[in-house]
C-alpha cells in the first residue's frame, strides 16, 4: 500500500503571491465580449494553444473530451509553486498506459487568447513537457472548432444556470471525485487485522487513514458550497 501524498501546492513563493486580484479581473471583464474567436496551432490531428497560467506563458494541447486539465511540472517550478504532504492527489493514465498518482493544484486565473476561467484545477505532470487543456477549462463555454481554418470558438455559459452542473462540473466528476477518496479508505482499512501486521504498520496506516480522511472532509466542504446533491458524494 503506497504512502499517502508527499506534496502540496503552497502560494506565494519567495516573490509573493503571483495571482490576479480576482475583483479587479471581474472589473476588466465587464466590457469584454462573451465570444472569444482564438487561432490555433494545428499538428496532424492536434490543436495547440498558448496560455496564460497567473502570467506564465504554458503551452496546452486542446483536448475538449478530456475530464480534466493538466500541467507539466516545469510550468509549476516557474510559476513558483511548492509541494508538501497536504496537497490532494488524483490518478491519472500515463504515456506508458499505467495509472500515476499525482498532485493536483488550482490555478488562480488561466487566459487563452481573451477568454479568461478562474480557480482552474489541474493535475501535476513530470513526464509531459506540454499542458493538456479539458474540460475544467471548457466547461464554461460553448465550443466549436475548426482544425481546416485553425480557429476555437468559445462562447461564455453561466454555469449556475446549466442543469446538472456544480462548481463547474457535471455529475460523473464529482462521483469519480468521492469514489477515489473513499475507495482509498477502503484500501488502508483492508490492511488493518492483517495476521502479519505489526505495530510500525499499523502506525503507518493510522497515517494514512487521517489523510485521506482530510481530502474527503475538504472535498465535502467543497461539494456542500457547490450544492452538490448528497447522492453523487455517496
Amino acid at each position: 500500500i503506497a504512502d499517502p501524498p508527499a506534496w502540496n501546492a503552497v502560494t506565494p513563493g519567495p516573490g509573493g503571491d503571483k495571482r490576479a486580484n480576482p475583483a479587479a479581473i471581474r472589473k476588466k471583464r465587464a466590457g469584454r465580449p462573451r465570444k472569444h474567436v482564438l487561432g490555433v496551432s494545428v499538428a496532424g490531428r492536434e490543436m495547440r494553444v498558448t496560455a496564460e497560467l497567473d502570467g506564465t506563458r504554458v503551452p496546452f494541447i486542446v483536448d475538449t473530451g478530456a475530464m480534466s486539465c493538466t500541467i507539466p511540472m516545469w510550468a509549476v517550478r516557474e510559476m513558483g509553486i511548492e509541494f508538501d504532504e497536504d496537497t490532494p492527489r488524483i490518478f491519472v493514465t500515463g504515456i506508458s498506459g499505467k495509472p500515476m498518482m499525482v498532485p493536483v493544484i488550482t490555478v488562480g486565473v488561466v487566459r487563452v487568447g481573451s477568454a479568461e476561467v478562474e480557480d482552474v484545477e489541474m493535475a501535476v505532470l513530470d513526464t509531459q513537457s506540454t499542458g493538456l487543456l479539458g474540460m475544467t477549462f471548457f466547461n464554461h463555454f460553448k465550443v466549436s472548432t475548426d482544425p481546416a481554418r485553425g480557429l476555437l470558438t468559445l462562447e461564455e455559459i453561466d454555469l449556475n444556470a446549466v442543469a446538472g452542473v456544480y462548481g463547474g462540473l457535471g455529475e460523473r466528476a464529482w462521483r469519480n471525485k468521492f469514489a477515489y477518496l473513499n475507495a482509498m479508505l477502503a484500501k488502508v482499512e483492508s490492511h488493518r487485522g492483517n495476521p502479519q501486521s505489526y505495530p510500525e504498520l499499523e502506525e503507518k496506516l493510522d497515517g494514512m487513514q487521517d489523510y485521506w480522511e482530510g481530502q474527503l472532509d475538504a472535498l465535502e466542504l467543497k461539494a456542500s458550497r457547490a450544492g452538490v446533491p448528497r447522492a453523487w458524494r455517496e
